[in-house]
């Protein structure tokens, strides 16, 4: 089979969407398909990944600009005209539900079977009817969505690397190492946990907090900094350098495996997968998880049993995580059950599994246009 799979910024370092597509396109690679990257190329922030073809339809360094998003979806339309005998399918993604709109365009001009993933909530169904399918990223999202034509396809993560991966010496061997990770959106709520430390530090000195804190593409450089700017600021006027190190990006594997816990203080899924693969891969890490309800989070930890949940409301207050490290510290006999039923609560999202799962739909959209046709 020939696969284009297409996105604005599945190229660009730090995107859930860029991961996304390159962990699918290389296992669709590896069970013996043709794979296309389409999208587009910003600067020294994209990315590309051995064994897969990518085309880049635009290159600048920023997408935000209103004319570079304009010359992407000309550009788009003028690729898959010349190109449409390429491909078997497309299969776009996108946490921008506005994108479907140029997705339901180059169907119309390419007359290919296309379907669209849907990795963040959608509020908007316009164009939905032109489309062959969607793939929806939880159950939430496929509820929103009301059609016959969305099925439920978790996301995927590649188990092996938590299952072999070894773990960093990170130096504090007497401690109780808590750690988060991300590019620093406020929507990932690192603030929250940098201002919940004083309080868990408070009852309990001997914990120690990494923050794998990677600034992403340069279109979102004044909001991520600014964040950043705020958490190291909180870190120096409360004089906590010596519990925190801002370490930068990791090895995700090696970094969760490290952990006595994982704090996620997300704030909203928009803009985001739904179900944070960054969560499944603390689980399947075997970290005690600390995290809000928002989106398909709750599809994912179940409380007191995978992971610590705070209460519907509270994911802004700092007190509410801390109230929760602080629980799971005194009661060990939770911590540990938690952990221990991290690695089998996430066995559903094998990418293995779940690729096979997307290639299934794929055939069902293939063998529905030939019946039409």
């Amino acid at each position: 089979m020939k696969v284009c799979l297409y996105g604005y910024t599945i190229a660009t370092k730090g995107s859930g969407a860029r991961q996304y597509a390159q962990d699918l396109g290389q296992w669709l690679v590896e069970e013996g398909h043709e794979v296309t990257i389409v999208t587009g190329k910003w600067g020294d922030r994209s990315a590309t990944s051995d064994g897969l073809k990518y085309d880049f339809v635009v290159s600048h360094k920023s997408p935000v600009k209103r004319s570079v998003q304009i010359e992407f979806a000309l550009r788009s339309l003028s690729y898959f005209r010349k190109h449409r005998k390429d491909f078997n399918l497309i299969h776009s993604l996108s946490s921008f539900p506005q994108f479907i709109r140029l997705v339901a365009w180059i169907k119309r001009i390419t007359g290919l079977p296309t379907i669209h993933s849907f990795l963040a909530p959608c509020q908007h169904r316009s164009f939905f009817n032109a489309l062959d399918g969607f793939i929806c990223i939880s159950k939430g999202v496929q509820k929103r969505l009301k059609s016959s034509r969305a099925i439920y396809i978790p996301p995927f993560i590649n188990l092996e690397r938590f299952r072999s991966s070894s773990r960093y010496d990170l130096g504090y061997p007497d401690d109780i190492l808590i750690g988060t990770m991300g590019a620093p959106f406020r929507r990932k709520g690192i603030r929250y946990l940098v201002e919940a430390i004083p309080l868990v530090l408070g009852q309990y000195p001997n914990t120690h907090f990494f923050l794998a804190i990677d600034l992403p593409g340069i279109q979102f450089m004044v909001e991520t900094k600014k964040e950043k700017e705020y958490i190291d600021d909180f870190i120096r006027e409360h004089q906590l350098e010596n519990k925190v190190d801002v370490i930068g990006s990791v090895e995700i594997p090696r970094f969760l495996k490290s952990l006595d816990l994982f704090v996620y203080a997300v704030q909203t899924t928009m803009g985001m997968i739904d179900i944070p693969p960054t969560l499944i891969e603390s689980l399947a890490a075997r970290c005690g998880v600390v995290t809000s309800q928002k989106g398909g989070i709750g599809e994912l930890v179940r409380d007191r049993h995978n992971g610590m949940l705070v209460e519907e409301g509270d994911h802004d207050r700092p007190q509410a995580y801390a109230d929760k490290i602080i629980e799971l510290l005194q009661n060990k006999p939770l911590l540990n059950t938690i952990r221990e039923n991290g690695p089998p609560s996430v066995e559903k999202f094998e990418l293995n599994r779940v690729g096979r799962e997307i290639v299934q739909f794929y055939e069902r959209v293939l063998e529905d246009r030939r019946m039409r046709n």
